[in-house]
């Protein structure tokens, strides 16, 4: 069974294996990773095979964030910027895309937001989403929503119509309040 585990700033990651088929989440696991760590930007955590190697299956990069409140959000207005948990990167080897990984590491950020949220604010997880369509649908289909749902419905209409959103992100939000209450 893989392990679910916190990179510290000791983490070999030049020994690590990994590779998301994606060049520049690979080259912040590979090249930034303990930088953040060590200048308190994000806590990252992973997944890894569960045997002496050092197989990464994916990882997510957290820290804090907030969403800019709008009208389209369709919740009770109280602050004009609302705190949250941002997950600053969220990749998977592709050797085990489509595995239930990714949900793995989402829930790990949830069980964090709601750990904090209970002595520090915290309504949100919260994403910069790539505005192609594997991305937007993973989180749509784990219940985040478009912070600017005219925006993002937009955006979904031209990558589903095969033209390239001049957007190459989407601010997208899971609404702890879903699970919380």
């Amino acid at each position: 069974m893989p392990k679910l585990q916190k990179i510290n700033v000791n983490f070999p990651i030049a020994e690590a294996s990994f590779d998301s088929g994606n060049p520049e989440l690979n080259d912040f696991f590979y090249n930034d990773a303990i930088d953040y760590l060590k200048e308190s930007y994000d806590q990252i955590y992973f997944i890894k095979e569960n045997n002496n190697s050092i197989i990464i299956i994916g990882y997510i990069a957290i820290s804090c964030g907030v969403v800019e409140f709008s009208e389209e959000m369709a919740i009770k207005k109280k602050l004009q910027s609302i705190p949250g948990l941002l997950v600053g990167r969220l990749a998977v080897d592709r050797k085990f895309h489509r595995q239930g990984f990714g949900l793995d590491l989402i829930k790990k950020a949830v069980n964090v937001a709601k750990k904090i949220s209970i002595d520090v604010g915290c309504r949100f997880l919260i994403v910069d989403a790539k505005t192609n369509l594997k991305s937007i649908n993973f989180y749509l289909k784990y219940k985040f929503k478009f912070t600017k749902p005219i925006l993002g419905e937009k955006i979904l209409e031209e990558l589903k119509n095969g033209a390239k959103p001049k957007k190459r992100t989407i601010k997208m939000f899971f609404d702890l309040h879903q699970i919380m209450k």
